[in-house]
């Protein structure tokens, strides 16, 4: 399995790097900025699921935004919202009732974590 994670935060990239390898996934690919997503280019259509933070720090992209670039470029596989957001914020409203867009919310349980990654 193949694994994006975009979030600002170190740490948290961190844990969930090493969730994520607990559960024998070995290619994670850890971003932090929508830059960097969009630096991936067409190798973003290889992931198996992408895990995007909504907040990305005051000023810059969100979250959101980058789904929205993913998905005219054409990915068509699970998008997981990994936010301390509601599912009724705003941003987070359209996205969600998409297809094979799910959300999983912070703080989150390594059970929590597992589930969303595996469906």
């Amino acid at each position: 399995m193949k694994v994006l994670l975009l979030d600002d935060d170190p740490d948290m990239c961190a844990l969930m790097r090493e969730t994520f390898e607990g559960f024998r996934v070995k290619d994670v690919t850890i971003c932090n900025s929508y830059q960097e997503v969009v630096d991936l280019g067409e190798k973003i259509l290889g992931y198996d699921i992408v895990f995007l933070d909504v907040n990305l720090g005051l000023g810059h992209k969100t979250g959101v935004d980058v789904f929205n670039w993913i998905t005219q470029l054409g990915y068509k596989n699970r998008v997981i919202f990994f936010t301390g957001h509601a599912r009724s914020y705003p941003l987070l409203v359209d996205a969600l009732n998409r297809p094979l867009v799910g959300l999983l919310e912070k703080p989150a349980t390594v059970a929590m974590i597992k589930k969303a990654l595996y469906g």
